[in-house]
């Protein structure tokens, strides 16, 4: 179960390292992408309406119930690093504080 402290905690640490993080789901044409703002894209990369991508749920809400198939960690639109599971992706992000 993921928290909207865990989605604030995710975006401060893109922030501050200028990193751009990219949820990807099983069987799903939208991505969560948290960079300076929270936001959905396409698989095309190209900016939708949160409504239209994920409804009325909030961002710990679409990670919490959604079948995760990556996440992908960009800086400059260079993937640096990806993880398979939102569990290690967490730990590194608390180490990194």
């Amino acid at each position: 179960m993921v928290s909207m402290s865990d989605v604030q905690r995710i975006r401060d640490w893109a922030l501050a390292n200028n990193f751009r993080v990219v949820f990807s789901f099983e069987k799903y044409p939208y991505v969560l992408v948290i960079d300076r703002v929270i936001h959905a894209r396409d698989n095309n990369d190209v900016i939708v309406d949160w409504s239209k991508a994920f409804g009325s749920k909030l961002p710990h809400q679409v990670l919490s119930s959604l079948k995760l198939r990556r996440i992908v960690i960009l800086r400059k639109n260079i993937e640096i690093m990806f993880f398979n599971s939102l569990t290690k992706f967490m730990s590194h992000v608390r180490e990194q504080k």
